[in-house]
């Protein structure tokens, strides 16, 4: 076998070849290194969010007795009040808000009550009586 010589695919001489601008060649390895950095800041992105995602996981809760309970919610708030049931009537709902609380109780005779308690104080603020038709 002999070796191949390079074919010639232009029909312009040497000297009539135009040169690559030194401007274009920057300009190319500029776009390199910007593409190079971008990926850089891809990756790295994505391996800080799944960082941040793995040390995010849920904590496992661990259950306390009602007397616990009851005894770490009391010195929490040493100015919780009570609330009298009204009579004939058992909790039906509790509704939440920003300011108070609400309490729904349901009477035997189909007659609901509700017990507005303010979340600061813990203290009953008024009752509602609703009667049905």
């Amino acid at each position: 076998m002999t070796p191949q010589e390079p074919e010639v695919t232009s029909n312009q001489s040497e000297d009539e070849i135009p040169m690559i601008s030194p401007r274009l060649k920057a300009l190319v390895l500029w776009q390199g290194v910007a593409i190079i950095i971008g990926i850089l800041v891809i990756f790295g992105t994505l391996a800080y969010r799944a960082v941040n995602m793995i040390s995010d996981a849920p904590k496992q809760a661990t259950v306390m007795s009602k007397d616990q309970r009851v005894g770490d919610i009391a010195t929490a708030m040493p100015n919780i009040g009570s609330v009298q049931t009204p009579t004939g009537s058992s909790l039906y709902k509790v509704h939440t808000g920003e300011v108070f609380v609400t309490l729904e109780f349901l009477h035997e005779n189909g007659q609901t009550t509700l017990v507005f308690v303010d979340i600061a104080s813990g203290r009953e603020q008024g009752r509602l009586l609703v009667e049905t038709p």
